[in-house]
């Protein structure tokens, strides 16, 4: 797969190591990675050279809603990640500097997302999907 788009996404600091397990055979930009525990499908709006399925990749994660609904707020410190259907994902987490929330060991870009909430929040949001970027 070639660059799918201009848009970065993903804080620089927030890069984890992926393997691509598998392509969708119909939309090109829809993938799935394992990271340890996690297989997640994302859909890739970078990719500066090509991949093969197999091999690790250093990613950056986002999350992106078409709602504007705004996170809830949780009580404790509950972390989760729990895909619901269609590429959409639940994700329960902490707000960390730099626009960043952490759950069950990833961590996502929320900018545009998630805002005003203050840095060390525990949060629930749903997703309608999870973005990706390809490190260079």
């Amino acid at each position: 797969m070639e660059a799918t788009g201009h848009r970065q996404v993903g804080s620089k600091d927030a890069a984890i190591d992926a393997v691509l397990l598998g392509q969708d055979s119909d939309i090109v930009e829809v993938m799935r990675l394992s990271f340890g525990r996690h297989v997640l499908e994302v859909f890739v709006h970078v990719c500066p050279n090509p991949v093969v399925v197999g091999e690790t990749y250093r990613v950056r994660l986002s999350l992106e809603s078409l709602d504007d609904d705004q996170p809830s707020v949780l009580d404790g410190a509950d972390v989760s990640l729990k895909h619901l259907s269609n590429g959409r994902y639940r994700v329960r987490g902490r707000i960390r500097e730099g626009e960043v929330l952490e759950a069950d060991g990833l961590r996502f870009d929320v900018a545009g997302v998630i805002e005003g909430v203050p840095v060390g929040t525990f949060v629930e949001v749903t997703a309608d999907r999870i973005a990706a970027e390809f490190c260079a």
